[in-house]
């Protein structure tokens, strides 16, 4: 009888144990980069405020009444690609129409539109509750223009550029969102002043899985 009981405590005891080596090998491996592998489809919009001659004080551009801004409105279609080790990268269509200040110091730059295509590398992480970060590599970051009165310009760059949100339980839908507190500096100069040109760009994208994860097919 002893012996029975010594038993079922042993066997008591190893299960529970072998609940917690399971339960810390699945929080250790989970959120999987796996689970989002492969490429996506992207679409969204956005509104980005333009400092020329950067923000003053509670994000309002410097010298503001005479003009140094501008706002483009922005419609995105892209195309991710997340591989397994944590990075990625996105190449993507936007067109743009962009608004100038009506002062006498912006005279003729408004409005317009373009297009432009951008592309850079990036890193993700995923955390437990299925929310995701992706930090774009500033080095790899590059916007050119292919139509509208900006084409022939040098390529621009952001200095900074994150998106943060969430995947489905399934993987194949993530919804990224950035914009405040960050703030871009933007690369080349747009008018001769000081300090360097800034950007707060508030951006909405939807992505939908395409494929490259066995993961997801049917």
């Amino acid at each position: 009888m002893k012996r029975n009981i010594r038993n079922l405590v042993v066997i008591a005891i190893i299960t529970v144990m072998a609940s917690f080596i399971l339960a810390a090998a699945t929080t250790a491996e989970s959120p999987d980069h796996r689970g989002i592998r492969g490429q996506y489809a992207a679409t969204g919009s956005g509104t980005q405020l333009i400092a020329v001659c950067g923000f003053g004080n509670n994000y309002i551009p410097n010298f503001a009444a005479g003009g140094a801004w501008a706002i483009q409105a922005v419609s995105i279609q892209s195309v991710y690609t997340f591989k397994p080790d944590g990075t990625g990268t996105v190449s993507s269509l936007q067109r743009v129409v962009t608004h100038y200040s009506i002062s006498s110091a912006q005279a003729g730059l408004t409005p317009w539109a373009g297009s432009r295509t951008g592309s850079y590398s990036f890193d993700y992480t995923v955390e437990q509750d299925g929310k995701i970060v992706i930090t774009a590599d500033p080095a790899t970051f590059i916007s050119t223009w292919i139509s509208g009165p900006n084409v022939g310009q040098s390529p621009s760059k952001l200095s900074t550029l994150t998106h943060e949100g969430t995947i489905s339980p399934d993987g194949k839908t993530i919804i990224l969102n950035g914009g405040l507190p960050e703030v871009a500096t933007l690369t080349p100069p747009l008018a001769q002043c000081s300090p360097e040109p800034k950007l707060i760009g508030n951006i909405s994208l939807v992505l939908i899985w395409q494929h490259g994860n066995d993961k997801h097919e049917d």
